[in-house]
């Protein structure tokens, strides 16, 4: 495998540190046999770079995958929720809950301003 090939897989596994080590062995051994399937196909590191995509968003796919899973509450858990939010980033922690709390006044305000400016003759 070539050097270019092997970073990605590097890359992937730093994304993936926060889980434990055996499942982060599993999820690199699985992405190393498709590349090598690939290869075997015929196709070149271009090619196989541009149908994994992004290191970040192959490694943020499986930690989806195994929150999705996880049923109980393990510490598991918790390491995958922490990786997860540092590969997609703490807004999506802070801004989409602060957007759904203030989209509602919003609209309320957006509705009742043509009643307001009625009133106050504006």
């Amino acid at each position: 495998m070539n050097p270019a090939l092997e970073e990605y897989l590097d890359t992937v596994s730093r994304k993936l540190k926060p889980l434990p080590i055996s499942e982060r062995i599993d999820i690199v051994k699985e992405i190393k046999g498709s590349i090598l399937e690939m290869e075997q196909d015929g196709l070149s590191e271009e090619q196989i770079l541009n149908r994994l995509g992004s290191s970040k968003e192959l490694a943020k796919a499986y930690l989806t995958d195994l929150l999705t899973k996880e049923k109980n509450f393990r510490i598991r858990h918790i390491l995958a929720v922490c990786a997860f939010y540092s590969i997609t980033g703490f807004s999506g922690l802070f801004v989409i809950p602060v957007l759904g709390i203030i989209a509602p006044s919003f609209l309320l305000f957006g509705l009742l301003s043509p009643l307001a400016g009625a009133i106050l003759d504006i």
